[in-house]
């Protein structure tokens, strides 16, 4: 009974995880990995360490690729430093503050300020 509840709250997750594809205020590779985590909890699918370590370093390159690349188009299309910060602050503004909208409209707004 536990394995059936498991599995459904890791497929849901894996779900969830793949709208974060498409929506921007759903972060999608934590919960696909938290969903994972969830799956690899039943006795009816394991994941090896490695596969579940590797899965991890990529989530976490995903996410720190996630926030900086705004900035590096920023620096790379012109844009000064103070840009390139504009663009980090606004990131962080637009996420907190104007979810869902914000996450496109901050990194735009905080580099042009």
């Amino acid at each position: 009974m536990i394995d059936i509840i498991l599995i459904t709250l890791g497929g849901i997750c894996l779900i969830i995880g793949l709208l974060g594809c498409i929506v921007p205020m759903i972060p999608g590779p934590p919960i696909s990995y938290a969903g994972l985590l969830l799956l690899h909890i039943t006795d009816k699918v394991q994941f090896s360490t490695s596969q579940l370590v590797i899965w991890l370093l990529l989530v976490v390159v995903v996410q720190v690729l996630d926030y900086f690349t705004p900035i590096i188009g920023s620096k790379y299309s012109g844009g000064t430093k103070w840009g390139s910060w504009g663009c980090l602050i606004g990131s962080i503004v637009g996420i907190v503050f104007f979810s869902p909208w914000g996450i496109i409209i901050g990194p735009f707004g905080g580099a042009f300020i």
